[in-house]
């Protein structure tokens, strides 16, 4: 019969689209932190001035949120600068959806403890009382009537959940797990805390908050693609029923959700690039965005003196006086290049950073983060490594550490993952074609003049249509039993932007903000249905029953 009731799943399922803000922070167990948390994350705030000016809003061409207003200027935020309050900046407005505009607030925490502490790492319990704090910060900011749906702490990583009144009533079957990595392979300073929720009854979504391995060698590249393998092997979840019936028998794994989120301290690094110039390359650009009398800017000025050029060293730094014999000032009457098409522009040298991001590399070389695996465009300084209450100090300490987008949000739909699969598959088969010409000696060019091959379009294809990404729902004939039926992609990214004018930790926060539409169950609906089944099957049972007629004489 509940077969039956799934056929008819068209008359009691419908449409519904909810936005998700999913936010990762590492605020390096410095104190204050927390003070920030509720206007950055829940208010959108923090993103104006500076970030604003050198790499834009939205991933989108238009932004809803107005940027004129007068925020204060980034020389007396830096000068207020307390651990005793919220370090953002004042008069600041919101610039990406907030408060009650969003449905599901997804936060993930690393570092709300110490965990270079050998004694916080080989504790065998984790501290609950660090989390407090975050848990009030976040719930006094939110608006009313939103409800914490899940947690998870494992350590100084914290996942915390919260849905509002509208969609709380759709979450069921929430299920948490955390899976350490750090010390020995096991120990909770490195991991992930990941949570698992059924949405509308019939869409799993998944949510993944990770710290994965520091440094900038490839011993410790190494390591962070272990970290992910491990991650991916060890996280389970309780089986869930809702509209599908899953085998009770066994746990859940990574791969078999419909929705992912992966987010966290990824700690990628850039490669192939000394540090020293990834530092001043972007600190010439944070400094023109300073007053010219600014501390911050003659602190910024001071270290780029001290840097000495490389074998390679080709940047000049630029005059700023007008000057009429000097060919490098640009009149600001004279219009401003597309920062696209502009080589001098911020826009521009994140480009050619990125094409070193580690990441991005791993992915195309399939080690990690590449099975449907996708992310927003980066527009945005590099998250890390910041001098504590500056806007854009990189890192002037002793180690003077590379600037990297080590923090970073991933997604994936079920769609996203069973296309990786297939494009997989083609792979396999033509290498697998390739292998075989090879045995049978077909390789070299002369013998193959000899050979007629068959060759049928339909069923071997000449280009890569058959695998490419196909977003309406199909997956050329292999429809899996549990796929997202949405017409359009169920996940589209809105927002990806770094909120740099949050001053208490050495990482920059960052937010994403999605659409997301899923199948939600109608319990009244289905309950007609199943009522409908019910009489269905009882009038069909009366009819089949044999009847017998006596004839009396």
């Amino acid at each position: 019969m509940a077969d039956v009731v799934r056929v008819r799943r068209d008359e009691y399922i419908r449409k519904k689209t909810i936005k998700v803000k999913v936010g990762t922070w590492n605020v390096a167990a410095l104190p204050g932190t927390h003070k920030d948390l509720g206007a950055w994350f829940v208010g959108g705030l923090g993103v104006k001035g500076l970030t604003q000016n050198l790499s834009g809003l939205s991933t989108s061409s238009t932004s809803s949120y107005s940027s004129d207003s007068e925020v204060e200027p980034i020389e007396e935020q830096e000068a207020r600068f307390s651990v005793k309050g919220t370090t953002l900046p004042q008069h600041d407005t919101p610039a990406v959806a907030h408060g009650s505009e969003v449905d599901l607030y997804v936060l993930g925490l690393q570092e709300v403890i110490d965990i270079s502490s050998m004694t916080e790492a080989v504790k065998p319990y984790t501290d609950p009382n660090p989390g407090r704090r975050w848990k009030h910060a976040i719930k006094k900011a939110l608006p009313s009537g939103y409800k914490k749906v899940a947690e998870e702490q494992l350590l100084g990583l914290l996942l915390l959940i919260y849905a509002s009144p509208q969609v709380k009533h759709e979450i069921s079957s929430v299920d948490t797990t955390h899976v350490g990595t750090g010390l020995m392979g096991y120990l909770g300073n490195k991991g992930a805390v990941s949570a698992r929720i059924l949405l509308g009854g019939t869409t799993r979504m998944m949510f993944v908050n990770c710290h994965l391995a520091a440094g900038a060698d490839s011993n410790a590249l190494s390591r962070r693609i272990w970290d992910t393998n491990q991650i991916l092997n060890r996280t389970q979840f309780i089986p869930v029923g809702g509209e599908y019936v899953y085998d009770s028998e066994r746990a859940e794994y990574i791969n078999e959700e419909d929705i992912a989120f992966w987010f966290g301290d990824l700690n990628y690094r850039l490669d192939d690039i000394p540090g020293e110039d990834v530092r001043r390359l972007l600190l010439l650009h944070a400094r023109n965005e300073y007053d010219v009398l600014n501390r911050s800017k003659r602190r910024i000025e001071s270290e780029l003196g001290r840097m000495q050029a490389g074998p390679q060293e080709s940047i000049t730094i630029p005059r700023e006086d007008p000057d009429a014999d000097n060919p490098a000032f640009v009149s600001a009457a004279e219009p401003s290049l597309d920062p696209e098409n502009d080589p001098a522009s911020l826009h521009t040298t994140l480009k050619s950073l990125l094409t070193h991001d580690q990441l991005s590399a791993q992915q195309r070389m399939r080690k990690a983060f590449y099975e449907g695996w996708h992310e927003g465009e980066i527009n945005f300084l590099p998250t890390y490594k910041y001098d504590v209450g500056s806007v854009a100090m990189f890192d002037s300490g002793e180690k003077k550490r590379s600037p990297s987008w080590c923090d970073r949000i991933l997604y994936r739909t079920r769609l996203d993952y069973e296309q990786y699969k297939l494009r997989a598959r083609h792979e396999a088969e033509a290498r697998r074609k390739d292998e075989d010409m090879k045995r049978r000696g077909l390789d070299d060019a002369a013998s193959q003049e000899d050979v007629l091959f068959d060759y049928n379009p339909e069923a071997d294809g000449g280009d890569d249509s058959d695998y490419q990404e196909d977003f309406n729902g199909n997956t050329h004939g292999t429809e899996h039993p549990r796929m997202m039926s949405t017409a359009e992609h169920p996940v589209i990214l809105e927002e990806y932007i770094s909120h740099q004018r949050v001053l208490s930790s050495d990482h920059k926060p960052l937010t994403a903000v999605f659409d997301v539409t899923y199948d939600s169950v109608d319990h009244q609906l289905k309950a007609r249905v199943h009522d409908q089944v019910t009489r269905d099957f009882d009038r069909a049972e009366n009819e089949a029953r044999p009847s017998v007629t006596l004839v009396l004489d």
